[in-house]
């Protein structure tokens, strides 16, 4: 017997080969590679690439679920600041007491809209202001051409002050109470209904053979007691009979062999 040829074995690690400089630059020639570790940082604690709160804030919101009762949404909130502090920008100081005398998140929350309202309604008043000022002035343009024109022409003097009394009034803007209302929109007025004509593969005016007028039934032989059991039937029983005459047991009558049932048509 021929002695047994002994196996090589498998190299189960690849050989030491020297990998390309392309594929793992130095940091140096890499100006991407500080992105993308921080993109990766970011991911694994959902955390969004923006820049972090600052610490008090996130303190106070801390507080403030504690003092009214969001047991479970705080004990998340903790979970998460601690897996934000692997990142190097969050700095978040767990357990941190506010200092002392500082507002709540709901009194710092109702001063500063209390501001934001007051803030609204000085951008109102000073919007109606300037709308004021510009039609003080086309008032004050008017006036100035309506007396010019009465300078000019004595004789229609009379017209001339009419105008300009006219455009010197339509010029003051009017108070938000006094001032006029646009027009209502005219009612809409019923659609008119479109009457529908059922849908017809064959026109009203069409000519049509009297043999081919009618679908009843021209008796014969054959079809004779066929159409004596199934035209009385309708749907799922026609189904049923119809099946039942298909099968080897049924037989018709005797087929008519006689011409005389075609119809001939004429181009």
């Amino acid at each position: 017997m021929a002695p047994a040829t002994a196996k090589k074995p498998r190299k189960k690690n690849a050989p030491d080969k020297p990998m390309p400089e392309w594929l793992f630059p130095d940091d140096d020639k890499n100006p991407e590679w500080d992105q993308a570790v921080n993109f990766l940082q970011h991911k694994t604690v959902s955390a969004p690439l923006k820049p972090p709160p600052p610490a008090l804030l996130l303190t106070l919101v801390g507080a403030f679920l504690t003092s009214y009762g969001f047991d479970s949404t705080s004990r998340i909130y903790t979970t998460q600041l601690s897996s934000r502090k692997k990142l190097d920008d969050w700095k978040p100081v767990l357990g941190e007491k506010l200092p002392k005398g500082f507002p709540d998140l709901v009194k710092v929350f109702k001063d500063w809209y209390k501001e934001y309202q007051e803030r609204v309604h000085l951008d109102e008043s000073s919007s109606d202001e300037t709308t004021g000022d510009d039609g003080a002035k086309a008032s004050a343009s008017d006036s100035s051409s309506s007396i010019s024109s009465s300078d000019s022409s004595p004789e229609t003097s009379s017209s001339s002050s009419d105008f300009s009394t006219r455009s010197h009034t339509a010029g003051v803007p009017l108070s938000p109470s006094k001032r006029k209302r646009s027009a209502s929109p005219p009612a809409p007025q019923p659609a008119v209904k479109k009457t529908r004509t059922p849908f017809q593969r064959v026109p009203k005016d069409t000519k049509v053979d009297a043999k081919l007028s009618s679908n009843a039934y021209v008796s014969h032989e054959y079809g004779d007691r066929a159409h004596q059991d199934l035209s009385v039937t309708r749907g799922k029983g026609f189904t049923k009979e119809k099946n039942r005459k298909k099968r080897g047991s049924y037989r018709g009558g005797a087929i008519g062999v006689g011409g005389g049932k075609g119809i001939k048509f004429e181009d």
